[in-house]
């Protein structure tokens, strides 16, 4: 972990009191999402629990969904597709994440999914807690953050060559046929 700096308690909640690993007691800021900090050198566990903020799915008519103006990703005809046929093969599983207005913060393409496929409804999520620039904040985060992550190749393969032994569509799993080829190679 690194050490806290000023612009971090932008967002504090409260302040609690910890001890660290050296029984010393310090006040400390609680973050939104935060369990453990640094004070100094020495790693403090909260001991108070932090609330989190309740969340619950609704379904809402698919008419009554704004697209954000401001989202940057795009989605082509063809990823669409591949949403709608996981959606179709799965079930909606992603509820689409809402703020103030029924404006969506993330699941844009599951709207144009549920669109495709004449969904009446879809689950949602809605986010009331979030200020203006964290809604926006987070449409952008909720994209970019999942691109970072990468792939096991070892374990990836494992699990492809276990659901091709079943006959299971690996066209669901949003890989090209160059991919997939690659990848069980």
């Amino acid at each position: 972990m690194r050490r806290a700096k000023a612009r971090d308690f932008a967002s504090v909640n409260s302040k609690i009191r910890v001890r660290t690993s050296r029984k010393r007691w310090h006040e400390v800021a609680v973050f939104r999402h935060e369990c453990r900090a640094w004070m100094g050198a020495h790693q403090v566990r909260i001991y108070e629990e932090i609330s989190m903020t309740q969340l619950s799915v609704r379904y809402l008519p698919v008419e009554t969904l704004l697209p954000y103006a401001g989202n940057a990703r795009t989605h082509s005809g063809d990823q669409v597709g591949q949403i709608a046929a996981s959606i179709a093969e799965f079930g909606f599983v992603n509820p689409i994440l809402v703020g103030e207005g029924n404006v969506i913060i993330a699941g844009h393409g599951r709207l144009m999914a549920a669109q495709k496929l004449g969904l009446a409804t879809v689950p949602v999520i809605e986010l009331p807690h979030l200020s203006e620039s964290q809604r926006r904040a987070l449409v952008i985060a909720d994209n970019r953050i999942a691109e970072n992550a990468g792939w096991d190749e070892g374990l990836l393969r494992q699990e492809l060559v276990a659901l091709q032994e079943i006959d299971f569509d690996l066209d669901l799993l949003g890989f090209s046929e160059q991919e997939l080829e690659d990848l069980l190679a």
